[in-house]
């Protein structure tokens, strides 16, 4: 669900290059880069059942609770302000920030 929501996050922004996309998408949503970058790096990893890639050396390592619970906030803040931007995409938008969000 978190991959999704960052896929099409990036996908809003036209951009075919993931990189680029994910640099357009945190100035177009007014989002510290950072905060979608550590998003798309816990999204591939996790257990079987969460990662969505396979890991190099088969060996997959379940998120902790933490990790769990950090992409989970981030996720609603991401949909908010993709609602707010929808709403009126002329708002100066407060920059979501990795402070947002517990240390991980």
């Amino acid at each position: 669900m978190s991959n999704i929501c960052l896929t099409e996050l990036e996908r809003s922004t036209g951009e075919q290059r993931v990189k680029k996309a994910r640099r357009k998408a945190a100035e177009k949503y007014s989002i510290e880069y950072d905060v979608l970058n550590k998003l798309g790096n816990l999204c591939a990893k996790g257990s079987e059942k969460e990662a969505r890639k396979a890991p190099m050396d088969n060996k997959y390592k379940p998120l902790t609770t933490i990790e769990k619970q950090w992409i989970e906030k981030v996720v609603k803040s991401l949909i908010l302000r993709v609602g707010e931007y929808a709403y009126d995409p002329n708002t100066k938008f407060r920059r979501i920030t990795m402070h947002d969000f517990p240390s991980i």
